[in-house]
């Protein structure tokens, strides 16, 4: 677990957990929370210009976030599990994500009558 410390900007990180989660195979993989560094890391692992980059990141995070039976996998041995394993993983590695529809939205434009220079106060 990581041991919470003070930083440059006062920010004070969450101790890191983990959570098991059986896979449809049978294994139990323990995951772990990410963090913002987890996410750079394995983008910095996918090359660039990939047409796969966003599969190339799932499985890159899976690899860096994910440990079973007390051991790292490694991207190569996500891309040999069961497909129903793998699609268990990103699920539950992607569950907090904000879905579309949830991401903030910009504030409403004022009415173009609110706009109208022409108006006489």
């Amino acid at each position: 677990m990581a041991e919470k410390h003070a930083t440059k900007t006062g920010f004070t990180p969450a101790p890191e957990k983990s959570e098991s989660v059986t896979l449809p195979s049978g294994i139990v993989a323990a995951v772990r929370s990410g963090k913002g560094r987890d996410l750079k890391q394995a983008q910095r692992l996918v090359a660039k210009g990939s047409p796969d980059a966003a599969t190339e990141t799932a499985f890159a995070l899976i690899s860096i976030l994910v440990t079973i039976d007390g051991q790292k996998i490694f991207p190569d041995q996500v891309e040999e599990m069961d497909l129903a394993d793998v699609m268990k993983l990103t699920t539950f590695i992607t569950r907090n994500f904000p879905k579309p529809e949830e991401s903030p939205t910009e504030p409403a434009s004022p009415p173009l009558s609110a706009l109208d220079t022409t108006a006489v106060n």
